[in-house]
């Protein structure tokens, strides 16, 4: 998460319904051109991020920033999941959302009424994998059309976006505005240019990245652990355990839901042993109260479960 801090600028050009538009001009050059490169990552689902271990962002042959991958976000990414996605892993159960399905697309409309008479009409297209063919937003203040804001993006036959074009187009023509960013992708690097400018971000392997889940707290990866389980995720809940479990191959519990009631901790320099009260659905079973035990061990970078026991 604290990678995702470095972008605090997007809090900047993230406008109020999620849409991503051109970065504002009081920005440094560099600060542009990095909110450019997030663009695309998020505009690609950050698949792009998928088995690689760091990213360095170069700007005029320079390391602008690096970041190791593992830390990029609160949680660890299914990238399969992701990877198999559809248009209807993003239709919205909500009343007001309507959609329109023709040639593998899926087109959403709802409208947002907010304070002072303002009001939104968002329209989205959806290509078969889910990724955003463009979104356009109306945006009118007591019923007088003021704005269009709109994003229109272009993919490659791997679902990678190559063009990006953003545009707002006001009552006064004069102020209308377009952006154009091109995307050229190399081995490990892509290559992303704007009126900003150009940034290229090379991607890699380092065996020295710490990873998301060894940086968490003794009880921050229990939490995770337990969550695992209940998703039905029996790969990353076994990364929390020890190499030493994770060569035991131990079977882990299935659980239909799980909540946590507390309990205590008993620490050493370098070992944590915890008793815990868990409220457990197994499948097919009702609710109950069991007790929970774990040892913790630190490694170099955080800790591991070592011992996981259930009464």
């Amino acid at each position: 998460m604290k990678n995702l801090l470095f972008f605090n600028l997007l809090l900047f050009i993230q406008l109020s319904f999620g849409q991503v538009m051109m970065a504002p001009a009081t920005l440094p050059r560099n600060e542009k051109l990095a909110a450019d490169a997030y663009n695309v990552f998020k505009t690609n689902k950050f698949l792009d991020f998928k088995n690689k271990d760091f990213m360095e962002e170069l700007i005029d042959g320079n390391v602008y920033k690096k970041f190791d991958l593992h830390q990029f976000f609160d949680h660890k990414k299914n990238w399969d999941a992701i990877e198999n996605e559809t248009f209807n892993t993003y239709k919205q159960d909500r009343p007001g959302y309507n959609y329109i399905f023709a040639n593998t697309t899926m087109t959403e409309t709802y409208t947002k009424s907010g304070s002072y008479g303002v009001r939104r009409e968002i329209k989205t297209v959806y290509n078969a994998k889910g990724f955003i063919l463009s979104r356009e937003e109306k945006i009118s203040v007591n019923d007088l059309h003021n704005e269009t804001r709109s994003i229109f993006n272009e993919f490659d036959q791997e679902n990678r976006v190559v063009k990006i074009t953003s545009t707002t187009e006001r009552m006064v023509k004069e102020e209308n505005k377009k952006s154009v960013t091109d995307i050229v992708y190399d081995t490990d690097q892509i290559k992303i240019t704007s009126e900003n400018g150009t940034i290229i971000c090379r991607f890699g392997l380092d065996k020295n990245t710490v990873g998301s889940i060894s940086q968490l707290s003794p009880r921050e990866t229990i939490s995770q652990f337990m969550y695992a389980l209940a998703g039905n995720q029996p790969e990353l809940a076994k990364e929390h355990l020890s190499d030493k479990r994770q060569k035991d191959n131990i079977s882990l519990p299935k659980l239909a839901s799980v909540r946590s009631m507390g309990g205590t901790d008993t620490h050493t320099s370098d070992k944590v042993m915890t008793e815990d009260t868990w409220e457990i659905e197994f499948p097919g079973e009702k609710k109950k109260r069991y007790h929970v035990s774990f040892t913790l061990i630190k490694q170099k970078n955080g800790w591991k479960i070592d011992d996981f026991t259930i009464h």
